[in-house]
């Protein structure tokens, strides 16, 4: 995700932006809501299995960080898919 931001913003290149987007796309539709602990964690399939992620490694720095850095491209094109 970064790399591809951090490409668009050098370059200006479209198709980087739309990779960015698309990956975002992907965040949000891979977030989930703990009831339990009423934490927000994202989940992945690797292989067979399920892992969820959360904490500062793969919440903050993995996955939130590149929203962030995307500033309103990101949240805009997420409020649009989830509105």
């Amino acid at each position: 995700m970064l790399p591809a931001l951090f490409l668009f913003e050098w370059t200006k290149d479209q198709r980087f932006k739309e990779l960015y987007l698309k990956n975002v796309e992907h965040l949000y539709e891979v977030w989930k809501y703990h009831e339990e602990s009423g934490a927000w964690y994202w989940e992945y399939k690797q292989d067979e299995r399920v892992i969820a992620f959360i904490g500062s490694g793969h919440g903050y720095f993995g996955n939130a960080f590149p929203l962030l850095k995307g500033g309103r491209s990101s949240l805009s094109r997420a409020k649009r898919a989830y509105s």
